[in-house]
C-alpha cells in the first residue's frame, strides 16, 4: 500500500500547483495591502499635523452648518492630501525588499537541518568531529 501513495497523480502535480498559485497570490496581496495603508496613514498623520487648522476650520464649518464653505475647505484640503500622498509614494520601494526578505525567509526554512529525528552536520563540522575522534584513540594507543 505504500508504494500506491509515491505513484506520481495528475492531481497531486495540480493541488500542488494550486497551493503555489494562491500563497503567491496572498503573499503579493498581503505586502500591497499592507503598504498601502501604511501610505495612506502616513499621508494622513502628515496632512493632519501640517494643516491642523484647517482640519479645526472643517470642523468649525460642518458643526455650523456652512455647507458652502465647508466644500471650499474640504476641497482645499483635497489637494494638499494628493500633493502629501504623491510625496509618501517612494514607500512602494519596500515592495521588493520585502519580497526579498520572505525569500531569504524560505531558504532558511528549506535548509536541511534534521533528517530523520538525526541533526545534520555540515562537512567542516563532521571532519572536525572524526579528527577529535582519531587524535583521542591515538592518545589511547601510547
Amino acid at each position: 500500500m505504500p508504494e500506491a501513495y509515491k505513484e506520481p497523480k495528475t492531481f497531486k502535480g495540480f493541488e500542488a500547483w494550486w497551493h503555489s498559485v494562491q500563497m503567491t497570490a496572498k503573499m503579493h496581496l498581503t505586502i500591497i495591502f499592507i503598504i498601502f495603508f501604511s501610505q495612506l496613514l502616513l499621508t494622513l498623520l502628515l496632512l493632519y499635523f501640517m494643516h491642523e487648522e484647517i482640519f479645526s476650520l472643517l470642523i468649525e464649518l460642518l458643526f455650523s452648518f456652512q455647507f458652502s464653505l465647508f466644500l471650499k475647505a474640504l476641497k482645499l484640503l483635497f489637494g494638499r492630501f494628493v500633493m502629501y500622498y504623491l510625496l509618501t509614494t517612494p514607500l512602494w520601494l519596500l515592495y521588493p525588499v520585502m519580497l526579498v526578505k520572505f525569500k531569504l525567509k524560505a531558504k532558511s526554512i528549506m535548509r536541511d537541518e534534521f533528517l530523520r529525528g538525526s541533526k545534520l552536520i555540515s562537512e567542516d563540522e563532521l571532519k572536525k568531529l572524526v579528527m577529535n575522534d582519531v587524535k583521542k584513540e591515538f592518545k589511547n594507543l601510547k
